[in-house]
């Protein structure tokens, strides 16, 4: 590999900043096993919470899953990346 592209670790940078989280195929698919998982979690609550009750409300349970496997699961982080590129030749700058 070529010094620009190995990835960041502790002890290469001093230990000043962590590791890139891991990305690629195996990641994505990890993350989409954790959205059926919290799809079928939501479904579930929805489902037996309105067997118990008879109220359809419950069904508000597979949102607010998937909501919370988007912040423990789908590391938002890492949607800042594209904030601090450069922008595209043409294109104004953001900042």
């Amino acid at each position: 590999m070529t010094p620009g592209l190995q990835p960041k670790t502790a002890a290469s940078d001093g230990g000043t900043e962590a590791a890139d989280p891991p990305s690629g195929p195996a990641d994505f698919r990890r993350r989409a096993v954790w959205l059926v998982v919290c799809l079928v979690a939501g479904g579930t609550v929805g489902l037996i919470g309105q067997t118990l009750t008879g109220k359809d409300f419950w069904y508000l349970a597979l949102p607010g899953a998937v909501a919370l496997g988007w912040l423990y699961f789908g590391r938002p982080e890492n949607c800042s990346r594209c904030a601090n590129a450069e922008p595209r030749p043409g294109m104004p700058s953001r900042s």
